[in-house]
């Protein structure tokens, strides 16, 4: 990873996936991880076929540079610039044989219908390939080490001042500076070479993800020496002698209301050279040379929408004239899957304040949900995709739409049922009582309105009871001798072996918002009887 000069957009990105890459090595794999790896590989592998069109450009524009020049040395800059490419494309090759005998061999193939390999989990065969049986280390990992050794030998004598900046590309772990950090504490993985480090204990979807790796670090020393080459050849920096267009994006699939990000450059583009660059006919924001086009994604599908656009780059020639390039890229749409966290998912209560989470990971930072729907009031909560759904009295169904930068996420419905009825029990000193108080504890007795345990449990908040009314009657061998509007009213009346009758006339719910409804219970009546 270790470089000299300004690094491009594309190259730094290359860089962040090799440290993102080398810390997934690390973790146990499931089939989450095993996705990330693939998708780390497709990605550099489109951008390796990127970084071979510069290579390509490079030589070319040597080699128009040693036409012009008349100069021995630039002659012999354009033979070093062909030895270059030759010894790359060599080592391409014997990279891109690898991972044809790793993905036959250790990966069961492609598989037809998805076009994926089809054991990317399979461990211990890529060992075997890579490592060599029971680590006698005589595997293919060995021979690449090699191979990769030699081609950095061998740029370092066609361009001895750039060697410096071709560090090994088969550093152990001790000596590359980042799993020398990253296992600081772990002296086994400390201790392993190259082909250990990467190909033992190693998915095959990750031991894929390596080898493009380094074939993007093997173009990347390439284009370090075709620099210092073309310097040569014409005794200046690089000139718009041939000249390519081409653009990078991060992610060429995006779900609806994310950003669809590109930027367009041009190859060895001077610095006194100001591209105007438009993408289908719109100018758009151009910074150090480079174009950065961006729209909200919309219109996705679970299968994906192909989105194309179509770029223009001009940039002016001597003798006033400018010329245009053209590149063309494409994108996929696709529809974000909403997850929906609830204690209670399936269905609402009416009138009440049910808390939703509605979570859009593929989004990112870019989501910023917006709620609305049919047969309730939708309430933002605090936190960003949280919110608070009351559905309306009297509906049965209610249909929540989810949007996120101005584009429809989806859909969710929920049924809707009625708050249970609470139910009735007389507390004394904090505990129920059953089928008998004495007289004394009837003074102090409290009739109370317990919520549906249920209904408690997913929301609290609005469990809150209170008995408003009531009236009691004193019934003696079936006869009724007193009654009054408290328990407190009739305890100077009753006798041991006495039935008190409690009928609740108004029981009360205080809702999440301190709003007082009035509630059902059932039964609207519960007994005792005086112990003597």
């Amino acid at each position: 990873m270790a470089g000299g000069g300004k690094e491009t957009i594309r190259q730094q990105m290359i860089n962040l996936m090799y440290l993102v890459l080398t810390a997934m090595l690390a973790l146990q794999v499931n089939s989450t991880i095993l996705d990330k790896f693939l998708f780390i590989d497709s990605t550099l592998q489109a951008a390796m076929q990127a970084s071979i069109k510069v290579n390509q450009g490079q030589v070319q524009a040597v080699a128009k540079a040693a036409e012009e020049n008349p100069e021995a040395k630039a002659k012999a800059a354009l033979q070093k610039a062909q030895k270059a490419r030759e010894l790359t494309e060599n080592m391409l090759k014997e990279i891109a044989e690898i991972r044809k005998e790793i993905i036959e061999k250790a990966g069961g193939g492609i598989d037809p219908e998805t076009g994926r390999v089809k054991t990317p989990a399979e461990e211990t065969k890529l060992e075997v390939l890579m490592v060599g049986p029971e680590g006698q280390k005589n595997g293919k990992g060995y021979e690449l080490e090699k191979k990769l050794d030699n081609y950095v030998d061998e740029l370092k004598k066609l361009v001895p001042s750039v060697a410096p900046q071709l560090v090994s590309l088969t550093q152990s772990n001790r000596e590359n500076p980042v799993t020398k950090e990253l296992y600081k504490n772990e002296p086994i993985e400390l201790d392993k070479d190259w082909v250990q480090a990467n190909f033992s204990h190693t998915p095959v979807a990750a031991a894929l993800a390596v080898l493009s790796q380094r074939a993007n670090e093997v173009l990347r020393y390439e284009s370090i020496v075709l620099s210092e080459l073309a310097k040569e050849a014409s005794g200046v920096t690089l000139k718009f002698d041939v000249i390519q267009a081409t653009y990078t994006a991060p992610t060429s699939v995006v779900a609806n209301g994310m950003k669809y990000r590109a930027e367009l450059f041009i190859f060895a583009s001077a610095s006194n050279v100001k591209p105007v660059i438009k993408v289908d006919g719109q100018p758009v924001k151009v910074e150090g040379g480079k174009g950065i086009y961006e729209v909200i994604a919309s219109g996705g599908t679970p299968e994906g929408v192909i989105k194309k656009w179509k770029g223009e780059i001009t940039i002016p020639k001597a003798g006033g004239d400018d010329t245009t390039f053209v590149v063309e890229g494409e994108y996929k749409v696709v529809r974000p899957v909403m997850q929906i966290q609830s204690k209670s998912v399936q269905a609402l209560y009416e009138e009440c304040g049910n808390e939703i989470q509605v979570l859009v990971p593929s989004l990112g930072d870019e989501y910023n949900p917006s709620f609305s729907g049919t047969g309730a009031t939708f309430i933002p909560g605090k936190n960003r995709g949280d919110v608070i759904i009351v559905p309306r009295r009297g509906v049965n169904k209610v249909v929540m739409s989810v949007s996120s930068g101005g584009q429809l996420i989806g859909t969710q419905e929920f049924a809707v049922k009625k708050v249970p009825a609470a139910s009735l029990a007389l507390v004394v000193n904090g505990r129920e009582v059953e089928k008998s108080i004495t007289r004394g504890q009837l003074r102090s007795a409290q009739v109370v309105a317990k919520a549906d345990p249920s209904f408690a449990e997913f929301l609290p908040k609005e469990a809150n009871y209170r008995v408003q009314q009531y009236r009691v009657e004193v019934y003696r061998a079936g006869r009724p001798v007193a009654n009054g509007n408290s328990l407190a009213s009739v305890v100077g009346s009753v006798r041991p072996g006495d039935t008190v009758v409690i009928i609740v006339e108004s029981v009360v719910r205080t809702n999440y918002r301190g709003a007082v409804i009035p509630a059902s219970v059932r039964p609207k009546y519960l007994s005792v009887v005086i112990a003597g």
